[in-house]
């Protein structure tokens, strides 16, 4: 649930206007509590984008050690304020889960690729679907030790934060977990399935 400054952005057709400069959703309960029912991590787990702390939270409700922090400064960021993820250096825990900024796509995979070398075990991003295409992206996505993607077949919703998140508004966008993990054996090929 972390930020970037819009303004070097290309969004395509849709139109982000209204949004204040920042680029923060907060992550879907549901898509916390699919990608626990689906993956164990073991040992510490690090937070980089951690908003207003959905993810930490949840983790450490289930025993979990976690370093949360978030590159802003209001009274709502959980963890540690004012830390940029990318001046993060060397391995920070054994894990990391996050729900990062995506609307720059040239800066979102260098925060990628940035990750892995934070955690030695698994790293857990949850990313639109389409991190998947590009000729820019792969090269990275067919030699790093990406496991498992997890797509959900229910399209997320994602809110702003001060947004209603009873709101009935269906997700236009394919999200998905995309998990690395530096244990896989190098000659084995990603798994997709199915997150209901």
């Amino acid at each position: 649930m972390g930020v970037f400054q819009i303004g070097d952005t290309t969004t395509g057709t849709r139109n982000y206007d209204f949004y204040d400069g920042i680029d923060y959703f907060i992550t879907p309960q549901y898509a916390i509590d699919k990608l626990l029912e689906q993956e164990n991590f073991e040992g510490t787990i690090l937070e980089p984008c951690s908003g207003n702390g959905r993810i930490s939270k949840t983790l450490e409700q289930l025993g979990y050690t976690v370093y949360s922090s978030d590159i802003r400064e209001d009274e709502d960021v959980y963890g540690e304020k004012g830390i940029n993820c990318m001046s993060l250096k060397g391995i920070q825990a054994n894990n990391l889960i996050t729900n990062p900024p995506y609307l720059n796509t040239k800066k979102l995979l260098s925060m990628t690729q940035h990750f892995l070398t934070l955690a030695d075990k698994k790293v857990a991003l949850l990313l639109r679907l389409a991190f998947l295409e590009s000729q820019a992206r792969h090269e990275f996505l067919t030699t790093s030790p990406l496991e498992k993607v997890y797509v959900f077949s229910k399209r997320l919703t994602m809110h702003r934060e001060g947004m209603d998140e009873k709101d009935k508004a269906r997700g236009k966008i394919a999200f998905a977990w995309f998990v690395w993990n530096h244990d896989k054996p190098s000659n084995t090929k990603p798994i997709i399935d199915w997150l209901f």
